[in-house]
């Protein structure tokens, strides 16, 4: 169910999850478990290679490489594991205990897991790539465009045909290829071959629906993308964006994507839309808060829908029907009422209103049962009526968008908000440093 898709893609079920793992940041010290924050295989061949010292490059290459097997992601757990690693003096502390076995509980001090190291274990393969040898702008342009969609093409690896995608959406649009292959470079998590695809398709996606800030933070790598598999997102997740790192691992100021996520798609660029949303909530907060899920979901829901209304505006022919029909057979009520809100925020924008009765209509043949059901053809007609009357458009607009929030309610309930505070970092240890100020300021000072 796409209702389920999305309750399980946003960022509160992520903090949601994280409660029910076991590693935990307490005080000034990383706590890991092996065998549930960090895998046996990573342990053990982590234990081999720092037996005369922390670890080397290529070892740490070769650890990322482990790391990565299953759910394709090295997530915080693993990057604090190994960054611990790169310091001497936790690599001989460390076997100064036994053999690691499953459900050993490994500690580090935190401030021996340096942002440096951190940093060097995020940025593993990231300049791994093809020295460009582009001609200069003196040079033949179309062999300086073929080279650098060379370059972008091995970048992507057996993520080819992602690649192929969003250089076919950037063209639609006449986007910079050269941003492409800076994007798929700095946005990329883990900088895997996946990741690399998904973040340059994650900002093409961005800039064609005029979401400027949040392209410019993927090509600048403020917000990493990382592509991974099915099985690490909650139940038949599309999409879930991470503002803060969890104990379960998640890394923050991250948008996690799964592998078969098909970008040219409408309903996966809305899923991005709905992602990137939550990302620049967290780029407007300028001090801790925590906005009800409610509010931060109809925002989300609401560009997701305008991406897709727009999306079906923007086709014609058998085009335009494969692209009714794959909107209408996945989406919630929640964003059918917010096509309608979205199309009738311009009033007399009749091709809007089209492209929304004509998603109804497919949805009615096509369509989940409970949303078929949940707007009828009498209350759309209704529903236009008012909004389209200039009149009673507020009274209209206001009891569509409550419906919308009801139903966001109903999906969410249960959900404890996410924390806002701008980008603090990928990691446990960013959250606690961004967390120490408060907590410092929080305590009294003793009576003299």
């Amino acid at each position: 169910m796409f209702a389920l898709q999305r309750l399980a893609g946003n960022r509160a079920v992520g903090q949601l999850l994280a409660r029910e793992v076991t590693s935990t940041i307490a005080g000034h010290y990383v706590r890991l478990v092996v065998g549930s924050d960090v895998s046996l295989p990573l342990v053990a061949m982590a234990w081999t290679r720092t037996a005369h010292g922390s670890l080397d490059d290529a070892a740490l290459s070769q650890l990322h490489d482990v790391a990565l097997a299953g759910d394709k992601t090295v997530d915080d757990n693993e990057r604090l594991f190994l960054a611990a690693l790169l310091d001497a003096a936790n690599a001989s502390r460390w076997h100064t205990d036994d053999v690691p076995q499953a459900g050993s509980v490994i500690v580090f001090s935190a401030d021996s897991i340096t942002a440096a190291n951190r940093r060097r274990v995020q940025d593993v393969g990231r300049t791994a790539h093809t020295q460009r040898t582009w001609p200069t702008e003196s040079g033949d342009p179309a062999e300086h465009a073929a080279r650098l969609d060379a370059d972008i093409m091995y970048l992507a690896g057996a993520f080819a045909q992602v690649a192929r995608d969003t250089i076919a959406l950037a063209d639609e649009r006449k986007l910079s290829h050269l941003a492409i292959y800076y994007a798929m470079l700095n946005g990329a998590s883990d900088s895997t071959e996946g990741d690399r695809a998904f973040a340059g398709a994650v900002y093409v996606i961005a800039r064609r629906e005029g979401l400027d800030d949040a392209a410019e933070r993927i090509i600048k790598g403020t917000v990493k993308v990382d592509e991974v598999s099915r099985s690490l997102l909650p139940h038949q997740a599309e999409g879930m964006y991470m503002a803060e790192a969890s104990a379960g691992g998640f890394k923050g100021d991250t948008l996690y994507l799964p592998s078969e996520i098909k970008f040219s798609s409408l309903v996966a660029q809305g899923t991005v839309v709905h992602e990137l949303t939550h990302a620049g909530q967290e780029a407007d907060a300028t001090s801790l808060r925590s906005p009800t899920v409610e509010d931060s979901e109809f925002e989300a829901f609401l560009a997701e829908a305008g991406t897709m209304v727009w999306g079906v505006m923007r086709r014609t022919g058998a085009d335009r029907e494969r692209a009714v029909e794959d909107v209408a057979r996945q989406i919630p009520l929640v964003t059918l009422l917010c096509m309608l809100i979205s199309a009738t925020t311009v009033l007399d924008d009749t091709k809007a209103v089209a492209a929304v009765r004509e998603i109804h209509a497919k949805v009615q043949q096509v369509g989940q049962p409970t949303v078929a059901l949940g707007l009828s053809e009498t209350d759309l007609t209704k529903f236009i009526a008012g909004l389209e009357d200039e009149q009673r458009h507020d009274q209209f607009s206001d009891a569509l968008e409550k419906r919308a929030r009801h139903e966001i309610d109903k999906l969410y309930r249960g959900i404890d908000p996410a924390r806002e505070r701008g980008y603090v970092g990928e990691s446990q240890l960013d959250t606690l440093a961004a967390d120490a100020p408060a907590a410092k300021a929080a305590t009294p000072t003793p009576a003299r």
